[in-house]
């Protein structure tokens, strides 16, 4: 996905951060689309990215920042089971494929 969106494999990278900070791999991937945001937690601030997109429409985009947005709530009250809890219902609803990954 990297190579066709950003036109080099980051999967390196994407590893390294996964496994040196408080990050979450937030994967999205529907019939046509497909997208996936890292999202990286610090004592006093969050950091969103890398984050690419391919094919979602504005929908898709907007459901994708609410649950980034979400996780930083979730994070902030120390509730990570809510959030993944929320993930996991919205994704069978949604019959669309989520994938967290926290080191």
């Amino acid at each position: 996905m990297d190579r066709k969106g950003f036109g080099a494999d980051r999967r390196r990278l994407i590893n390294r951060l996964l496994s040196e900070s408080f990050a979450w791999y937030l994967g999205y991937r529907s019939r046509s689309s497909a997208s996936y945001v890292l999202v990286k937690i610090y004592d006093d601030m969050n950091e969103v990215g890398p984050w690419i997109a391919l094919g979602l429409d504005t929908h898709e985009l907007d459901s994708l920042l609410h649950y980034v947005d979400y996780l930083m709530v979730c994070q902030r009250a120390r509730d990570f089971n809510r959030f993944l809890l929320t993930l996991v219902d919205d994704a069978l609803k949604q019959r669309i494929e989520f994938v967290s990954v926290q080191p």
